[in-house]
């Protein structure tokens, strides 16, 4: 069993419906027992599969749009737009077992960089 250590922070120096300043910062330790890397390029026209959804255990994925210009839809198996994934940001979450996750290039052909992370 290995251990993933997370760190998320998110500021704001003006006020969050004029109410607050944004200023979050939370971590955690994650422990996985395998994990997967790749860079590939995602299609406009077919959806790439991450996660299986049969993989059947909790999957923390790392994702990263390298693309300068394009965004991609993130998707569950059953090909349902959940979010979306602009051009240069990524995102880090953890996908339910039976869901599965894929991604889609939007307009044109991305490329993108991501590591599963099999949660023990």
């Amino acid at each position: 069993m290995a251990t993933l250590n997370t760190t998320f922070q998110i500021s704001s120096p003006n006020p969050v419906d004029g109410l607050l300043t944004l200023d979050k910062s939370m971590s955690d330790t994650l422990s996985y027992s395998s994990t997967t890397s790749d860079t590939i390029t995602v299609a406009h026209g077919a959806a790439s599969v991450v996660v299986a959804s049969a993989v059947g255990t909790a999957t923390y994925v790392y994702i990263k749009n390298t693309d300068e210009n394009n965004f991609c839809d993130l998707k569950n198996d059953a090909g349902n737009v959940w979010g979306i994934l602009h051009p240069g940001e990524f995102i880090f979450f953890c996908v339910n077992p039976s869901d599965g996750f894929e991604i889609q290039a939007n307009t044109a052909d991305c490329v993108v960089e991501y590591v599963t992370f099999l949660k023990s």
